[in-house]
């Protein structure tokens, strides 16, 4: 059994080595790429996160990395990250905690590349984390509280070339949202999301009334939190800081099975 054993370990070491990691040649420094994304119409793959265009150890600057035809060029250099990025109706967008662009003031945390510069994309008082194409609307997600003048809690939409706030939380806490699905035709929330102790936390859906109300027990804990959400067979995921000891049914991943016919989304427990 160990002779087996070892000769399988040894065939796959073997297989093993025709693939490696290799340096994508990336001709300045980078500490951290938070997001990538790949352009299918111009055949190129962009990045973002933090970087240094002068290949010191200064990680301030935020550059827009693009890969096409073998060659490695940028898009700028913005003061701070860029967080997300996203292509919606032909237009490349990005997001983040940025305070300008090429030593100029604006845009701030959200621009749109006209195919010459970036050019703002509205006023955010706070974050951008991620974007969100959902039914082939585009969403924005953060920790903001006021977008355009307007009050918003951390989830705008894009309509009739405005930000559009969407749904209210009647919350203790500014929410910082972390992801945004739909399953079922109802919107899925999930990160810092605080309705008070001890009532449910971290995830919500949008209810008819507009309101976002909690998904069951949410996620328990005083240092529980949620990060990302998907769907897979009908069934909704969510991930983050989730502890089994804390009174949540998994450790780092729950899901949440099919919503019974007729229902459009959680009470509270």
């Amino acid at each position: 059994m160990l002779r087996m054993f070892l000769m399988a370990t040894a065939v796959i070491a073997s297989l093993q080595g025709f693939a490696q990691w290799t340096a994508a040649g990336v001709p300045f420094r980078i500490t951290e790429m938070g997001n990538i994304h790949k352009d299918n119409v111009a055949d190129a793959l962009y990045f973002c996160g933090e970087s240094s265009l002068n290949n010191d150890f200064d990680m301030s600057d935020g550059a827009v990395p693009v890969y096409t035809n073998g060659q490695w060029d940028t898009l700028g250099v913005f003061g701070g990250r860029v967080q997300t990025i996203v292509h919606w109706n032909d237009t490349l967008i990005i997001g983040g905690p940025f305070s300008g662009y090429n030593g100029v003031p604006n845009p701030r945390r959200v621009a749109f590349w006209n195919g010459a510069t970036w050019m703002p994309y509205g006023d955010f008082d706070n974050s951008i984390y991620r974007f969100r194409v959902i039914n082939d609307e585009l969403y924005a997600i953060g920790g903001f509280e006021v977008v355009n003048g307007q009050p918003a809690q951390g989830i705008v939409k894009r309509q009739g070339g405005q930000w559009v706030p969407v749904g209210h939380f009647n919350v203790i806490n500014t929410p910082y949202i972390q992801d945004l699905v739909s399953w079922n035709g109802t919107l899925y929330a999930t990160g810092g999301i605080r309705y008070g102790s001890p009532n449910p936390q971290d995830i919500a859906y949008l209810s008819e009334s507009g309101e976002w109300l909690a998904v069951g027990p949410g996620i328990q804990g005083g240092f529980g939190y949620g990060r990302s959400l998907a769907v897979y067979d009908d069934e909704l995921y969510v991930g983050g800081a989730i502890q089994v000891n804390a009174g949540n049914a998994g450790h780092g991943i729950m899901r949440w099975g099919a919503i019974p016919s007729g229902m459009h989304g959680f009470p509270r427990s």
